[in-house]
């Protein structure tokens, strides 16, 4: 009898683990459908995204390389940084900066200080939840502020280059890299070769926002990159 009682108590501690590790299991599988999701939103909807994030993680190598030309030391802002790939990079590229990303998504912005600390710059690279259309920083708080392919998913793009201006420090450098196809749509997309309409709208956001010394320019690999000064 006590042999039994025994291994029934050993076959009720195995069920219990083994339903501890299914219902861990699901919980695991929830929770990375749910990212899979959060991530597809970050990247416009598509769902290559895993693609898109290795793509996006070279380009973004080269774009820290052509921000750092603008600023090796300071304080930056990265509008829409996803998981930290940029800020990470600049961090990598300039050990005198420091870097503060901001998205939406708590889920990216936690993959994010991860990987930050993994390339050992979590000191000098930091990340908050916030929109672009509501900064909350003090005017006058960064050197350099950069959006880097997430302009075109912003409610509202002119309040988010306005408030890019507010929060530079007089002389403060802006940069906005997106596509243009995200700005034009259809025949005006391609046309714009010879109408300029995505240069036109750029410099449009950024004179009304009282940006100085703009430059709208077609970047080495395909995104238009916008720059003015404070």
């Amino acid at each position: 009898m006590k042999s039994l009682n025994k291994i029934l108590n050993l076959l009720i501690m195995v069920l219990v683990k083994f339903l501890n590790l299914l219902k861990l299991l699901f919980k695991n599988i929830k929770y990375y459908i749910k990212k899979w999701f959060i991530y597809q939103r970050a990247y416009s909807g598509n769902f290559l995204w895993p693609l898109a994030l290795i793509l996006r993680r070279y380009k973004l190598k080269t774009i820290s390389l052509v921000a750092a030309q603008f600023l090796t030391s300071g304080y930056i802002l990265d509008i829409g940084t996803g998981p930290g790939l940029f800020p990470i990079e600049m961090a990598k590229n300039c050990p005198n900066v420091r870097i503060m990303g901001i998205d939406i998504e708590s889920e990216l912005l936690i993959d994010g200080a991860r990987r930050a600390k993994k390339n050992g710059v979590d000191e000098r690279v930091s990340f908050l939840k916030a929109s672009a259309e509501c900064l909350p920083f003090l005017d006058n708080t960064f050197d350099m502020v950069i959006s880097t392919m997430s302009f075109h998913q912003w409610k509202n793009r002119q309040t988010g280059v306005n408030e890019m201006r507010r929060v530079l420090k007089p002389g403060g450098q802006a940069m906005v890299l997106v596509g243009k196809i995200y700005l034009l749509n259809y025949i005006r997309y391609f046309f714009d070769f010879l109408t300029r309409k995505s240069h036109k709208i750029m410099r449009k956001y950024f004179e009304t926002a009282g940006f100085k010394g703009i430059i709208v320019k077609n970047d080495s690999d395909g995104l238009l990159r916008t720059t003015g000064i404070k």
